[in-house]
């Protein structure tokens, strides 16, 4: 009788204890600003649904074929950054200088490839490994739709980690170019 007893104090006060954590938890999730969690949630989700999407997504570009073939890198890894000069100019920047910090000679690195699309006569990008796009050339992934720069890896007509970054998060995009810089770009 006397363990019954022990065994059901011990039960409400762990019941009590439980109760009274996931008050004080739910009390500090009511503080934060929902709206900015809500906005960022949605932001991430429906960037990590576009990268999804176009996961292993086939893709073929005349253009890029060409300029494969012309630096014989068929059997290699390509990181195509790709964005239209309609674009975000702030987003584009941020792309460019976290590529250039990562990839201090990516201007001569025929593996790293800047698809850009929406060129205005006499203002195309001053780089040796760029692809412009005319407007039929577009890539027709879900990606392209999202209107924000993005990256991804491309060999053999497969298109695989796509990522859209965003310049609320640089920490994210640096491991992301840090991950693939050490698995696609090892020398």
């Amino acid at each position: 009788m006397k363990i019954n007893k022990i065994f059901f104090i011990t039960l409400l006060v762990n019941l009590s204890i439980s109760i009274l954590s996931f008050v004080a938890i739910a009390t500090k999730i009511n503080r934060v600003n929902t709206n900015e969690l809500s906005t960022d949630r949605l932001q991430f989700t429906s960037h990590l649904y576009v990268s999804i999407t176009n996961d292993n997504f086939f893709y073929s570009n005349s253009k890029l074929d060409n300029y494969i073939a012309y630096h014989k890198i068929h059997d290699s890894n390509v990181l195509i950054v790709r964005y239209s000069q309609m674009d975000c100019r702030s987003c584009i920047d941020f792309i460019t200088s976290k590529i250039s910090f990562f990839f201090p000679n990516y201007n001569n690195t025929p593996q790293i490839v800047f698809m850009v699309s929406d060129v205005t006569s006499g203002h195309a990008p001053n780089l040796n490994n760029i692809i412009i796009l005319d407007k039929n050339e577009h890539p027709n992934i879900p990606a392209d739709e999202f209107r924000s720069p993005y990256l991804m890896i491309y060999q053999h007509g497969v298109i695989k980690h796509l990522f859209i970054p965003s310049t609320d998060n640089p920490d994210v995009f640096e491991t992301y170019i840090q991950s693939i810089k050490s698995r696609y770009f090892q020398t």
